[in-house]
């Protein structure tokens, strides 16, 4: 009697084997397309203040699938610091915006070190709000349609603790997963 059993279990598992394995196909793939915005703030000013500006045609993987990409979405976004002078305490402001456009997100950093943020030490994880995302996101697919919309970062840092001439070299870094057809 068991001997029938597993023999009937087999037959069952063979047959609804055949019946449900399939590929499915897919049409399209997604790819992440990572890219920074270096920002150096420099100066006796308090607080100082600089912007860099970067268009997503600046990256090569963008660049090698910009005619397969039917969409962009934002994925994270963080602020970690390249090299320091002079600062060990203050507060950090980042914007970032289209150039001549609005802004899409502004976060503050208040209270930091911004060595805590330099290698071999994590990057500080830019929390967004849905709005800001979805912010992005638009931004990022009339990017596709019209691709000389950059975009702009603005750091100003005011320096609690610290002595002029100060420096900042920090860097956005910024994830987007494309979806590319196949």
């Amino acid at each position: 009697m068991n001997r029938i059993i597993k023999l009937f279990v087999v037959i069952f598992a063979v047959a609804l084997s055949f019946t449900s394995t399939s590929c499915d196909e897919f049409s399209s793939f997604p790819i992440n397309i990572p890219f920074s915005i270096t920002v150096v703030t420099q100066g006796s000013n308090n607080p100082a203040i600089s912007n860099a500006q970067y268009c997503l045609t600046e990256s090569e993987t963008y660049e090698d699938y910009v005619d397969d990409i039917e969409g962009l979405t934002f994925v994270q976004a963080a602020f970690r610091t390249d090299s320091v002078k002079n600062i060990t305490n203050g507060t950090i402001k980042i914007t970032l915006s289209v150039i001549g456009g609005s802004t899409i997100f502004q976060k503050t950093l208040s209270n930091i070190n911004p060595a805590d943020y330099k290698s071999p030490n994590g990057p500080f994880v830019l929390a967004l709000t849905d709005t800001e995302i979805q912010a992005l996101n638009t931004y990022f697919n009339q990017y596709l349609e019209n691709p000389n919309q950059c975009l702009q970062a603005t750091v100003e840092a005011t320096v609690n603790t610290g002595t002029p001439p100060y420096y900042l070299k920090g860097i956005i870094d910024m994830v987007v997963e494309a979806e590319t057809k196949i």
